[in-house]
């Protein structure tokens, strides 16, 4: 374990890497597990609007086990912590079914933005192609113990270029999946792992 905090762990990833706007950086990548209340979805928007305030021109997606929570939680969580921040006058938030999108004003479609997108197995082409060279690609799991391997498998193309991160959510319900993978097996090297005994 480890005395920082998250929001001080990702900025002291963000400095080892240097990233100087044109020279591709190995990914941050950010595995948290435990159980429920502790604030994670909170902290989903904290990491959306960092990034969006920070990294211009970057491209995210976030995403939830069903559509629904990724709506009524994950989504309209981030549109409350938008509303209240002192850069919500730079973005324009949507949240009807189908368009959650959170976009700098002023940029064309696909230049600065994250979107939600629902995690069913066939929308696995929607989490491939997002590039960032020049900036940052990022992907945000929440309740990640649920979501298909197809997705994580699909995300990784996402993460060859730029300053790419990843974060994942959830509660460590099985023993198998992206979710485990990343926090217990095979991948856990590649990754910064919390678990909070909640």
């Amino acid at each position: 374990g480890t005395s920082a905090t998250p929001a001080e762990e990702v900025v002291e990833e963000i400095r080892k890497r240097g990233f100087d706007g044109k020279t591709p950086v190995l990914p941050i990548r950010f595995a948290t597990k435990s159980g429920h209340g502790i604030g994670k979805t909170t902290l989903v928007a904290f990491i959306i609007k960092f990034i969006m305030d920070t990294r211009p021109l970057s491209h995210g997606t976030v995403t939830a086990v069903t559509g629904d929570q990724l709506k009524a939680r994950t989504w309209a969580e981030l549109g409350k912590w938008h509303r209240m921040s002192l850069t919500s006058h730079w973005f324009e938030y949507q949240t009807t079914r189908g368009n959650m999108i959170l976009k700098k004003k002023g940029q064309l479609a696909g230049e600065w933005f994250t979107q939600a997108v629902t995690c069913k197995a066939e929308n696995a082409t929607a989490f491939q192609g997002q590039h960032a060279a020049n900036s940052t690609s990022f992907y945000i799991f929440d309740e990640a113990s649920g979501i298909a391997d197809e997705i994580f498998k699909a995300r990784a193309g996402g993460l060859s270029d730029g300053e790419p991160m990843v974060f994942d959510f959830g509660n460590a319900n099985f023993n198998t999946g992206g979710f485990y993978e990343n926090c217990e097996g095979k991948e856990k090297d590649r990754y910064i792992v919390r678990s909070i005994d909640s």
